[in-house]
């Protein structure tokens, strides 16, 4: 009786525990099949990845034409899922080919780093470089590069024209006078007039920098270099005396007029006593006086230039020593002054001055050079004062 009552209790604790999984006793086969209820709003982490939908593009309702496949747009940087642009409403497509942002990104003119701001502008537009005064491929933004602001000190290698001899020379540019001589030489700083001749330490050729490449008759300058040929050794220093003299022969063969000369040796004196060589100074003082005489004789100046001339001759006789001569063309160069001034309309007030205290210093027979301090740092040498 135990064992009945006990098999039975069995039997209806094991049907509580199989009817729930065996559908009530309803066969397999014939039992509905139970899906759980579909959410109604979708997260939107797992939208995109979604095939049956198509992303809204912003700014436009058509719908991207996607290359090579219909099932996910390709996108730039990945090929798994589109890039959402922090919205969970309508993705944004990156790199879409028919993206209006990427249309006009690609027409827009490249900015180049150095113009744009910490945050992502641009900065205000700086004004353009002429093409005239940078070449192509010079520019960096506003700048020029290779462009030299103030004085330019360079040495430079370059083959001698008359025999082939590779030499160094000193390429001077842009340098600012800080005085004038009453001769008017400019104080260069540590450059001085020497610089301004090459020569070619093994022929002797020589010329100002502006025309050592010049063309020549060549026989005439052979022979014109012969009576002054000296030998110097690799890299021995030559004086900018001597500079002046090989250079003077080498004009003489190139057929220079005495106004040349004239300007000419006014720069080799000036030369000779930045080394304080009274022999050479005194030789072309001489020759610089003879040159400008004779073309002021024949009218070889314009009348601008001919009271700064006429100047310049009282002031070489004044210190020679020649203290009448020397008050004789300064009286002359203020009738220059007189009549330029008629002429151009233009005041000669600056030359007015040189001509009074030159004149006072030959009155009291003062042969001395001085320093003009009005003219100071006010001029640039690239040429004589003659040529200005």
């Amino acid at each position: 009786m135990f064992d009945r009552v006990f098999g039975a209790a069995l039997l209806g604790v094991g049907a509580l525990f199989i009817l729930p999984h065996q559908g009530f006793g309803v066969p397999p086969s014939n039992r509905p099949t139970v899906s759980p209820a579909k959410p109604q709003i979708e997260s939107a982490a797992s939208r995109p990845t979604q095939v049956s939908q198509t992303p809204k593009l912003s700014g436009t309702s058509q719908t991207p034409k996607l290359s090579g496949t219909s099932q996910t747009p390709k996108l730039s940087g990945t090929s798994q899922t589109p890039k959402l642009s922090g919205t969970s409403q309508t993705p944004k497509l990156l790199g879409t080919p028919r993206s209006p942002k990427l249309l006009q990104t690609a027409q827009a003119p490249q900015v180049t780093p150095a113009s744009k701001t910490p945050n992502g502008t641009k900065s205000p537009k700086q004004p353009a470089i002429s093409r005239q005064s940078c070449p192509e491929g010079q520019r960096y933004g506003r700048y020029c590069l290779g462009r030299v602001i103030g004085p330019e000190v360079r040495v430079r290698r370059m083959r001698c024209p008359h025999d082939g001899e590779i030499i160094e020379v000193l390429v001077i540019k842009g340098m600012r006078a800080e005085a004038r001589d009453s001769d008017l030489r400019p104080h260069l700083g540590r450059f001085g007039q020497r610089e301004y001749v090459w020569i070619c330490p093994r022929s002797n050729y020589a010329a100002l920098t502006q025309d050592f490449l010049e063309p020549y008759d060549r026989l005439e300058m052979e022979r014109a270099l012969q009576s002054i040929r000296q030998s110097f050794r690799a890299g021995e220093d030559i004086s900018g005396s001597f500079r002046y003299h090989a250079a003077a022969a080498a004009y003489i063969a190139r057929k220079k007029d005495a106004r040349f000369f004239g300007d000419f040796y006014l720069r080799a004196l000036w030369a000779a006593r930045e080394e304080k060589d009274a022999r050479w100074a005194s030789l072309f003082r001489r020759k610089a006086l003879a040159a400008m005489r004779f073309a002021l004789e024949r009218k070889m100046y314009p009348l601008a230039k001919r009271p700064t001339v006429a100047y310049l001759v009282a002031e070489l006789y004044r210190q020679e020593g020649e203290f009448y001569r020397a008050a004789y063309w300064f009286e002359r160069a203020w009738e220059f002054v007189g009549i330029a001034e008629k002429q151009t309309g233009q005041k000669g007030t600056g030359l007015r001055n040189l001509i009074t205290m030159g004149r006072n210093k030959a009155a009291k027979q003062d042969d001395r050079v001085y320093v003009i301090p009005s003219v100071s740092g006010s001029s640039t040498q690239k040429t004589s004062p003659l040529k200005r």
